[in-house]
């Protein structure tokens, strides 16, 4: 079952290499993003989702205190 799982892996992977090959460089970019972008998009418009405020970080809290020391 595994030999046969690999050898259609393997497959898939030299059929697509063969395709994309045959494209100009542009056109692989941009079938190289598609997947990148599809899952950030996905991401963003998930329902449900809630945007919180970010926190406030230690780096933030210590700048000011330290213009505060400066004053």
């Amino acid at each position: 079952m595994n030999s046969a799982f690999n050898a259609g892996s393997s497959g898939g992977t030299t059929t697509a290499g063969l395709l994309l090959g045959q494209m100009s460089l542009p056109v692989g970019f941009v079938a190289a993003a598609v997947p990148a972008l599809a899952s950030t998009a996905t991401a963003l418009v998930r329902p449900g989702r809630t945007l919180r405020p970010a926190a406030a970080t230690k780096t933030a809290t210590a700048a000011a205190d330290m213009s505060a020391d400066v004053r």
